[in-house]
């Protein structure tokens, strides 16, 4: 399982994306993202973007996803908890 705590989250209309940055746990292997509160909101995953703060043995402190657009706005994710069952 995945999961990520989103604490920015952004539109960026000449990519066509919606940007998520934050804390992750566990290993993303799933293409879907599900509200954790509320599982028939679901974020399609179009890639990962940036990984920050990886050492010799010291888990990822920060990750960037891609989303596909959808019929949310992107500063509705902030504060939520994204997860991937797969």
């Amino acid at each position: 399982m995945f999961s990520i705590e989103v604490k920015t989250a952004f539109f960026i209309k000449v990519a066509n994306i919606v940007a998520i940055e934050g804390k992750p746990n566990g290993d993303l292997k799933g293409k879907v993202l599900h509200d954790e509160t509320d599982n028939s909101k679901s974020y399609n995953v179009k890639g990962v973007a940036l990984v920050n703060g990886r050492e010799y043995i010291s888990p990822i402190e920060s990750i960037t996803l891609q989303l596909e657009p959808g019929d949310y706005s992107a500063e509705d994710l902030i504060g939520k908890r994204l997860v991937s069952y797969d």
